[in-house]
C-alpha cells in the first residue's frame, strides 16, 4: 500500500480500490458461491454484520500498516471503510446505522458533568424523543435524566435505540409520582424550571441561571403536567419567529441545554 503520503495523493475512488483489494484478501475464506452471491447474502442483517465485522478487522490491519502515521490529527481509514459499507448498503437497500456517524470524545477529554443541571422528562410518550433527550443531556453535560410518569414505563430497548449508548454515560432515574419527584428535588436543592411557551413564561435568552435546576420537558401534545406546573420556580420559553411556532420536544430541549450549559460555563 505504500506510505500514507502516497495513499493520500490518490483520488477517493482509487483509495477505495486499495481498500477493496485488501478487503478481498480478508474475505477469501468465503467460497465461490458465497462470493458470487455476496450482495444477496448481505440483505440479511446477520450476514451483513458478519461482513461488517470483517471490515472492522480490515481497519485493524490497516492501522498496523499505518502505525507510523500520526492518526490523532486525521484518520481517513474509518471514513473510507464507512464509504465502502455505505456503497454496499445503497446497492442492497439497507439503512446505515446512525452510530456510524458519532464521534466519541476520549474519556480523559470528555465534557465535565454540570452537576447543577438535570432534566425531567415529563410524560413524554415517544421513546424516540426520550432517547434523543438522553443523548442531548449527555452531550451538554447534564448529570441526571429523570424519566417521570409514563416516560418511566416506556420500553427501554426503544429508548436506547435512539439514545445511541448515551444511556451508559449518564445517570437515569425512574420516578412515577409527584411526591417522590418533589422529595428528590428538595433533597438535592434543585429549582424546578419549566421549558414551555405559556402565559408568564420568560425569554430563555434573557435569563442567567446560577442555581441548581431541574429542567422539565413536557408531553408532546399536552405540555408539562399540572402537578409539576404548580410547583414551578421558573417558566422559560424559546423565542420563535415562524408561523408554526412549535418545536419538537427533543429539539427544544437540545436548544435549551446548549444555551444553559454554555452560559453556565461562561
Amino acid at each position: 500500500m505504500g506510505n500514507f503520503e502516497n495513499f493520500e495523493k490518490l483520488g477517493k475512488k482509487n483509495q477505495a480500490k486499495k481498500i477493496f483489494n485488501l478487503a478481498d484478501k480478508i474475505l477469501l475464506d468465503l467460497d465461490i458461491g458465497e462470493r458470487s452471491n455476496l450482495l444477496a447474502d448481505l440483505q440479511k442483517l446477520d450476514r451483513y454484520l458478519k461482513i461488517h465485522g470483517k471490515l472492522s478487522s480490515l481497519e485493524f490491519e490497516l492501522n498496523k500498516i499505518l502505525t507510523n502515521f500520526e492518526s490523532q490529527k486525521q484518520n481517513p481509514i474509518k471514513n473510507l471503510l464507512l464509504e465502502i459499507r455505505n456503497n454496499l448498503s445503497d446497492k442492497i437497500g439497507l439503512s446505515n446505522f446512525e452510530s456510524d456517524y458519532i464521534n466519541y470524545t476520549k474519556y480523559g477529554n470528555s465534557v465535565k458533568k454540570l452537576n447543577n443541571f438535570v432534566v425531567i422528562v415529563d410524560n413524554i410518550r415517544s421513546p424516540f424523543n426520550v432517547g434523543s433527550i438522553i443523548r442531548s443531556a449527555e452531550a451538554f453535560g447534564f448529570s441526571i435524566v429523570i424519566l417521570y410518569g409514563i416516560s418511566s414505563k416506556l420500553p427501554l430497548e426503544k429508548i436506547y435505540r435512539t439514545s445511541m449508548n448515551a444511556e451508559k454515560l449518564i445517570e437515569i432515574v425512574f420516578i412515577d409520582n409527584i411526591d417522590e419527584l418533589t422529595s428528590f428535588l428538595k433533597k438535592e436543592n434543585f429549582k424546578l424550571v419549566i421549558l414551555e411557551k405559556r402565559k408568564g413564561s420568560q425569554n430563555l435568552w434573557e435569563v442567567k441561571i446560577t442555581d441548581k435546576i431541574a429542567l422539565v420537558i413536557g408531553n408532546e401534545e399536552f405540555g408539562v403536567s399540572e402537578d409539576i406546573l404548580e410547583r414551578a420556580d421558573l417558566i422559560l420559553e424559546i423565542p420563535q419567529f415562524g408561523t408554526k411556532n412549535v418545536i419538537n420536544v427533543a429539539s427544544a430541549f437540545s436548544i435549551a441545554a446548549a444555551y444553559l450549559s454554555y452560559n453556565y460555563k461562561n
